[in-house]
């Protein structure tokens, strides 16, 4: 069922391709009527449905001596509405082989020209050769005279060489030996070709991140997080993945600036927080850093900031066994044994199966002995 319900917009773009080739082949025809005789027996033919003679006049009009863009465009569009595909098919990549005369018919007619190739790309889509529909997207970007249209396709072809070469599912399972239609470079070149045309699109920029991620570039993989944080409406689960990689791959400093930098983001945005279970561990964590490291803020100053998150989710209905693993932290690292030894006790009687927890009540029993609040 899922398979069938993505190929429902591939047929939309089909049918909606084959009313612009039916609107400019008839165009084409029209006011090249008087060129040939035969020719305008052919858009006669072809408008009334009757494909088989408007096919034995196009051939006239080719044996007449007839060689330009309208009669093979022409000849092409009828016999795709004919049902020959391949016949339709030879002919749009013989007109797109930049090779021949018909090479740079983009230049001199290039309405004609992209039709042409969508109609070549429709072929392609239907007969799911998705490796040259990638190819035809592209060409008509590269091609295209509107910035718009450029725009929509090279996305178009980025998009569609990404769903080929399983690039999902690769970022989940690294240890993949299957090798992508596309490697990451060359898979980039299609992203960043889509993007620089005008897309900016949080899909893109995350498929970029991801090839990056792959690729161990961090400082790239980071800026691609940054460009998705720009264009969400709420975004802490990319500064949380910056925070994850950062704590593997970057000094404590530079954690520190973007748990500081976090916070900021969260302070203007405190209407769309709805998940403490990060942001609170982060902000613990930062203050571990601080004792460490020479930085503008105390630890203390994160212990208060993680406390206002603390009450902020308490407030919000935030689940009470979680809250007290928060409190009985705060309350350790800030030297406070007794509440923190309170607080242990207060969380097990929630869960008395918590084996850590039991753990941490001894250990905080040997300390209480040494060092009283």
């Amino acid at each position: 069922m899922q398979q069938r319900n993505e190929r429902r917009p591939e047929r939309r773009i089909c049918a909606c391709i084959c009313l612009v080739l039916v609107f400019v082949f008839s165009l084409c025809l029209t006011g090249c009527a008087s060129e040939n005789i035969y020719l305008n027996d052919a858009a006669h033919y072809y408008k009334e449905g009757k494909y088989a003679d408007a096919e034995t006049s196009f051939l006239k009009a080719i044996r007449n001596g007839e060689t330009s863009l309208t009669v093979y465009s022409g000849y092409a569009f009828n016999q795709l509405k004919a049902g020959d595909t391949e016949g339709a098919k030879a002919l749009f990549e013989l007109m797109i082989n930049q090779n021949n005369t018909y090479g740079d018919y983009f230049d001199r007619e290039p309405e004609t020209g992209e039709a042409v190739r969508k109609g070549l790309l429709q072929i392609y889509m239907s007969q799911n050769d998705l490796e040259n529909a990638v190819v035809m997207y592209k060409e008509l970007g590269d091609a295209a005279p509107d910035k718009q249209k450029s725009a929509e396709y090279k996305k178009a072809a980025a998009l569609l060489a990404w769903k080929i070469s399983g690039y999902n599912e690769k970022a989940k399972d690294d240890g993949s030996d299957v090798k992508p239609v596309y490697d990451t470079g060359k898979m980039l070149a299609f992203i960043t070709a889509a993007i620089e045309a005008g897309n900016e699109d949080e899909q893109l920029y995350r498929m970029s991140a991801d090839l990056h991620w792959m690729n161990r570039e961090w400082d790239l993989w980071e800026a691609d997080m940054r460009k998705i944080i720009d264009l969400k409406e709420y975004a802490i689960d990319e500064y949380n993945c910056i925070y994850g990689m950062r704590l593997e791959e970057k000094t404590p400093a530079e954690v520190l600036a973007l748990v500081d930098e976090a916070v900021v983001y969260l302070n203007g945005h405190s209407a769309y927080i709805d998940d403490y279970s990060d942001i609170i561990p982060m902000v613990l964590k930062a203050a571990e850093f601080a004792e460490r490291v020479e930085w503008e803020k105390k630890s203390s100053d994160y212990f208060d900031t993680a406390e206002k998150y603390i009450t902020d989710a308490e407030n919000n209905g935030y689940s009470d066994n979680e809250i007290l693993k928060f409190k009985i932290i705060v309350a350790e690292k800030k030297g406070k044994m007794n509440l923190a030894y309170k607080l242990l006790g207060v969380y097990l009687e929630h869960c008395p199966d918590d084996r850590m927890a039991y753990k941490e009540q001894k250990y905080l029993e040997n300390r209480i002995g040494i060092t009283a609040e």
